[in-house]
């Protein structure tokens, strides 16, 4: 079922001993992460023809790239793996009928990347189980930097500023740290990482990022779901209404989340309710126009920009990564997607709720990728979330320490 581990004698550069190779990768783990952790703000610098910020982007891709290729093994079970190269293959294709473009080059890069730190933090987990406690302190380390860097302006510079930072960058980057906290708290009790929970979701609060406040609070109320018995259960349905309440509080009653929520552009109807669109229905209403010149292929890989700059004069994103995806890759790349994306969601679920039920500790790995995942399936309703290297590492981090758990023979995964 699953590829058998090999060194390859075509990329020697990386030798020596097994602890040597281990800390290499674990070095160059850390190093994506905290670089993650400035959000945006390698954006904001220009090398020529690409920014800081896309020049990492690729160089993050090539070298996770490299370091799966110089020993290629996986736990992904064989359907899950194909599912994601199928789709990057399909990406790669559709340079044959749209134009190459830097901006379709770097999204490719991004999933690339996305899928190749999943195998690599998978690999090195399965062999190492101590992997795991390194990788979560340098994403905790990670969401600490992004907060220094991004609460004080709140203070100085007011709600939702961007002065160093974007605030929905900060608040999409947030929310996978969100989600390993969560799971810290559930699984270790420890008040701490309650607080920590409180500050981040508190401050993805003040970003003023209207989306990702709202996946922010689904992120705690799933995190309080019981898998053992009635009581909890019921437990659960109470914290649900006590979050829905705050959360309905906030929107209708604090002037600034309630100013971006129902004041400007409510040209988006949601529940008979107005909501400020922010032109996004305008942007919409062109990819999807745009779209059906080529439904089942898709226009190529950056086709929707492309389209939005013909129809607005500025460069723009689509703001909605369903729709991305299925303008630039049809029908077929979209449905490739979509089923990596389910899978993954399908899969940490099971793990999940299997591990807690068991009372095994390895359910923090499980609820934090799971987490992660659902952060990422409601950002990209409205936002740009999947061509975000900065929130697509550090998720791929947390789900590759979901799948490379030690396997056991029940749940029929091992690596050969």
């Amino acid at each position: 079922m699953l590829m058998a581990e090999r060194s390859n004698p075509y990329f020697p550069l990386i030798s020596g001993s097994e602890q040597g190779n281990r800390s290499f990768t674990v070095a160059m783990l850390m190093l994506i992460l905290f670089c993650c952790s400035l959000v945006d703000l390698p954006n904001r610098v220009s090398l020529g023809p690409v920014s800081v910020q896309g020049a990492l982007t690729l160089s993050y891709g090539g070298l996770s790239l490299y370091m799966w290729l110089y020993r290629p093994t996986s736990t992904l079970r064989i359907y899950h793996g194909m599912s994601f190269i199928y789709f990057i293959l399909w990406c790669w294709a559709s340079f044959i009928w749209h134009e190459v473009n830097k901006s379709g080059l770097q999204n490719i890069f991004v999933f690339m990347t996305f899928f190749t730190l999943i195998v690599l933090v998978s690999r090195e987990h399965a062999r190492d189980g101590n992997f795991q406690n390194r990788i979560r302190k340098y994403l905790k380390v990670a969401v600490g930097i992004a907060m220094l860097i991004y609460f004080p302006s709140l203070v100085t510079d007011g709600l939702g500023n961007e002065r160093w930072i974007s605030s929905r960058g900060f608040a999409l980057f947030a929310l996978v740290g969100l989600a390993m906290l969560l799971s810290e708290w559930r699984y270790t009790q420890k008040k701490r990482w309650f607080f920590a929970s409180l500050g981040v979701l508190l401050t993805i609060t003040l970003s003023l990022s209207r989306t990702a406040m709202v996946a922010g609070v689904v992120l705690l109320i799933v995190s309080r779901y019981g898998f053992k018995g009635a009581k909890q259960k019921l437990k659960f349905f109470t914290f649900v209404a006590t979050c829905l309440g705050l959360l309905g509080y906030t929107v209708f009653n604090f002037s600034p989340i309630q100013e971006r929520f129902f004041e400007g552009d409510t040209s988006l109807s949601i529940g008979g309710i107005p909501v400020n669109a922010m032109g996004r229905t305008n942007i919409w209403d062109t990819v999807i126009q745009s779209y059906w010149n080529a439904p089942w292929v898709g226009g190529g890989a950056g086709s929707a920009e492309s389209a939005l700059a013909r129809r607005f004069g500025v460069e723009t994103q689509p703001h909605n990564d369903y729709l991305r995806i299925l303008h630039d890759y049809g029908m077929v790349g979209f449905s490739i997607w979509f089923a990596c994306l389910v899978g993954i969601l399908i899969a940490a679920w099971r793990s999940w709720s299997k591990a807690d039920t068991q009372g095994n500790i390895s359910a923090r790995n499980h609820m934090a990728a799971f987490l992660a995942t659902v952060a990422i399936a409601i950002a990209s309703l409205t936002d740009n979330v999947v061509i975000y290297m900065f929130v697509m590492a550090p998720a791929a981090t947390l789900i590759g320490l979901s799948i490379g758990m030690q396997p056991t023979p029940d749940r029929g995964s091992a690596v050969v």
